[in-house]
């Protein structure tokens, strides 16, 4: 028996390779995150760190919300399950593939007008649709103020690291 026994390592070659090849997976898939997490943080740095803004409108067609807009397909915000987004931010900035495809499934996401009196939080539910001129998303609501912005009021949507 060795001087420190581990009851996690396997005694045998075999159990210890394919101990070694899932560990070596997980610390891979765990790199594969961070990079992905970099590059977000990375390519959201222009558009004022993880965050973009967008014009509010309350129509809740799911459809091309107008240069500069985003909605949602509820009435009550904080009930919402999907959301379009201009490929334009509220400043006229593209944010196609590069920022808004990115985004994966599990991801969390503040959504808050700039004075902060309604703010809600989601869960993105699949990965996006990136069209032409907008982008559709899917959300789990997880909590959200029961009242509403107003059209055309500016709102922040901040991306969360996943929690792990």
């Amino acid at each position: 028996m060795p001087l420190l026994y581990d009851p996690a390592v396997p005694s045998s070659a075999r159990d210890l390779a394919a101990y070694l090849e899932r560990t070596l997976s997980a610390v891979a898939a765990s790199i594969a995150e961070i990079e992905r997490i970099q590059t977000i943080l990375t390519t959201f740095a222009s558009t004022n760190g993880a965050t973009v803004n967008w014009a509010f409108s309350n129509s809740t067609v799911m459809g091309d919300p107008g240069s500069t807009f985003m909605r949602m397909n509820a009435v009550q915000l904080n009930a919402a399950t999907q959301m379009v987004v201009s490929n334009d931010d509220a400043y006229g900035r593209d944010l196609t593939g590069t920022r808004l495809g990115l985004l994966q499934t599990g991801d969390f996401f503040l959504l808050s007008d700039l004075s902060r009196a309604n703010v809600y939080q989601y869960t993105l539910a699949t990965v996006g649709t990136i069209f032409p001129t907008y982008s559709l998303f899917n959300l789990t609501p997880i909590v959200g103020s029961t009242t509403n912005p107003a059209q055309n009021d500016i709102m922040e949507l901040k991306w969360l690291p996943p929690i792990s």
